[in-house]
């Protein structure tokens, strides 16, 4: 399979990217409005994202086949007001995806939020979206998965939304990556060996105080 055109919205500093380009495919647009978020995703990829996808004109983003956005989260987490929707700020940026959807019509949507996005305002919330993404065009499926059951040592569990244009799927039925269980720690992810100079044991760490200060 040839490699896909797609887009990075509310990137941060690139996971969406990694991913997709470890893939073979090719990003085309980013954005994402937060000054340390662009300077990272800058020292990552090489370019600096796009800035506030509100002020940025539809007829500006690349043709895509595929659209990501990891829209904010703030308005939907449980360790948030909830305001949803009410936050004026983050809660509507969903609606600019779903814009900027119907003037590209990109064959993929995907969509990653915090799992309380299911649940908020009695679900509310997520009849919006859902009722949002089929106006536009698109069947959906989603999930709450974590990186921990796919052989990754983290536990982070996010709702991953896949949209695929209606034209293309007919009978079509996707189906999430089959979760696994791993016998995951700490250990998975560290270097099996590291150099000398990072290497200091208890008596000089308390033996010397400054030791312990981050510079």
């Amino acid at each position: 399979m040839a490699g896909l055109r797609f887009i990075d919205l509310f990137c941060g500093i690139g996971g969406f990217r990694f991913a997709l380009e470890e893939l073979g495919h090719a990003c085309v647009f980013s954005s994402d409005d937060d000054p340390h978020a662009q300077k990272t995703y800058s020292l990552n990829f090489g370019e600096t994202p796009c800035g506030d996808l509100t002020e940025i004109e539809a007829s500006s983003v690349a043709s895509h086949d595929v659209l990501c956005a990891g829209f904010p989260c703030q308005p939907f987490s449980k360790s948030g007001a909830q305001e949803g929707f009410e936050d004026q700020t983050r809660g509507t940026l969903f609606h600019d995806i779903c814009y900027l959807a119907e003037k590209h019509s990109p064959a993929v949507l995907f969509l990653e939020n915090v799992p309380n996005l299911v649940a908020h305002d009695n679900g509310n919330t997520m009849k919006v979206i859902e009722a949002r993404i089929e106006e536009i065009g698109y069947k959906y499926w989603r999930k709450i998965i974590s990186p921990h059951n796919y052989g990754t040592c983290q536990i982070r569990k996010r709702v991953y939304i896949v949209c695929i244009r209606n034209d293309l799927v007919q009978d079509f039925d996707y189906t999430f990556p089959k979760e696994r269980q791993f016998d995951l720690d700490i250990r998975t992810v560290l270097d099996q060996t590291a150099d000398a100079k990072y290497s200091m044991n208890k008596d000089e760490i308390y033996s010397h105080p400054s030791n312990l200060t981050v510079k």
